[in-house]
């Protein structure tokens, strides 16, 4: 999950997992609602195995143990200025 956060154009959120492929990474889409502070949820199973921006034809689970880095990618291919004001990231269980 995404406490609180302000967002105005495409970004999806990044997880580099531990794997003998450096570009194992799985993507899922950040939905904004404009210039407010939002909570952001995102479940692990949102996640999709990326290769090049590009969904991988054979899917794998995100595996939460073996992620080594997060990342927020701006994917709506608008050139130009942006701002993305993130107060926190956490993970926290299914139930919560």
């Amino acid at each position: 999950m995404l406490p609180p956060m302000r967002m105005t154009r495409g970004y999806m959120l990044q997880m580099h997992i531990e794997s003998m492929l450096p570009e194992d990474i799985y993507h899922a889409k950040l939905d904004g609602c404009g210039s407010e502070w939002t909570k952001v949820r995102i479940p692990f199973r949102a996640f999709q195995a990326v290769f090049m921006g590009y969904p991988k034809e054979v899917q794998r689970q995100l595996d939460k143990f073996q992620i080594k880095a997060v990342g927020v990618l701006l994917a709506d291919g608008v050139p130009g200025p942006f701002q993305l004001d993130v107060r926190s990231i956490r993970a926290i269980p299914a139930q919560e």
